[in-house]
């Protein structure tokens, strides 16, 4: 028996930081000076903001991680100093670069400080959250899965689909890619509920072991298998922390968002030339940081507004 969904895949958001950017004085306060390189000074405070960046050190690691990023940063200048002498700090692309990362700085400072105005959540939020997704919790699963992505030309994704729902198992459906000489590409994986995408993790709740679903997404067709399978719940008590930061999360882009369509409504916005008529032309116009309901939910991505329920 096969099932068939669509999911939305949720892209990660990118944040673009930048290091080593100290400042040059006449008459520096030796207590805040890290070291000297030349007559350029990297000061605590730059030591101090890259140890933050790494976050979760603590104890005697830190000593040792402050003394790294020190030396990385004496690295950095000294590359730096050479790159300002041969001028390469004023070729173009380099200055384009430049430019490009402090207009992400800026803008990502403003997203920040809009978004902390956002209350932490209920506890009835909490709760209704652990209450309304039981894939992630109460019923949350192991899931042993096999994958097959298919390159499907056109006009073949109908026999494709016809194809899984004759298969028992995805062995047979790779017989018939290769009688059809159709490309594709095998995996496997072992994933907890909290490490797919959620709208996925949804589909998978309600299938068997051994059941096959397809997963449609721009001219590839992901045919997935749950080969096996197990649960293993989490309480309220252990899911509420991670909840609790996921909700802020989301609300910090919901507020961002509405920040951004507000300042789009009041601004005067042309586009020009190849870009007259963007949405016309097939674009999507987007609205605020790109992270869809379906991002996955992992310990990596938390801050991101999605993750880490284990």
């Amino acid at each position: 028996m096969m099932k068939q969904f669509r999911t939305s895949l949720g892209m990660p958001l990118l944040a673009l930081a930048l290091a080593g950017c100290g400042a040059k004085s006449d008459t520096p306060i030796a207590s805040q000076v890290a070291a000297r390189v030349g007559s350029y000074e990297i000061t605590v405070h730059q030591v101090n903001a890259e140890l933050a960046r790494l976050g979760g050190i603590a104890g005697e690691q830190v000593k040792q991680a402050s003394g790294a990023i020190l030396e990385r940063l004496i690295d950095q200048e000294l590359l730096v100093a050479q790159a300002e002498e041969q001028k390469i700090d004023r070729d173009p692309t380099v200055m384009a670069a430049l430019d490009a990362a402090r207009r992400e700085v800026v803008a990502r400072a403003y997203v920040e400080r809009i978004a902390a105005q956002v209350a932490e959540p209920q506890t009835s939020e909490v709760e209704a959250f652990y209450r309304d997704n039981p894939e992630l919790f109460s019923k949350r699963r192991i899931y042993a899965l096999r994958e097959l992505r298919v390159a499907v030309p056109a006009g073949r994704e109908a026999d494709l689909r016809a194809a899984a729902d004759k298969a028992a198992s995805l062995d047979d459906i790779v017989a018939w890619l290769r009688r059809e000489n159709l490309s594709f590409k095998a995996d496997s994986a072992l994933k907890p509920a909290e490490e797919l995408p959620l709208d996925l993790v949804k589909q998978l709740a309600k299938m068997k072991d051994g059941e096959i679903g397809l997963l449609a997404s721009a001219g590839v067709v992901a045919v997935i298998q749950i080969a096996a399978s197990r649960e293993q719940p989490i309480d309220a008590v252990g899911a509420a922390p991670f909840i609790e930061r996921y909700l802020t999360n989301l609300k910090k882009q919901a507020l961002a968002r509405e920040e951004l369509g507000r300042l789009r409504d009041r601004t005067s916005i042309q586009y020009v030339g190849d870009f007259a008529s963007p949405l016309a032309n097939g674009a999507t116009a987007v609205a605020g940081p790109a992270i869809a309901s379906g991002a996955a939910l992992s310990q990596a991505t938390l801050d991101k507004g999605a993750g880490g329920l284990k």
